[in-house]
């Protein structure tokens, strides 16, 4: 079952897009202001919500598994 690999590095860039992608996207909308700290908490929980996700997230089959 310890056989899986892990890509922390992979969630940290994938992490940082997401963030960045959803800050921009909640400031564009309106529901964030751009002058507090909110757009920084936003891409800090993000970003960490994506690593965890990268490290104890469910692990996709190999193409070639049965």
């Amino acid at each position: 079952m310890r056989d899986r690999t892990i890509h922390p590095i992979r969630g940290v860039v994938a992490g940082i897009l997401f963030g960045l992608g959803l800050t921009l996207l909640l400031i564009s909308l309106g529901v964030v202001t751009f002058g507090t700290n909110a757009p920084f908490v936003v891409f800090a929980v993000a970003l960490v919500a994506v690593v965890l996700w990268s490290i104890f997230g469910p692990v996709r089959r190999r193409r070639g598994a049965a």
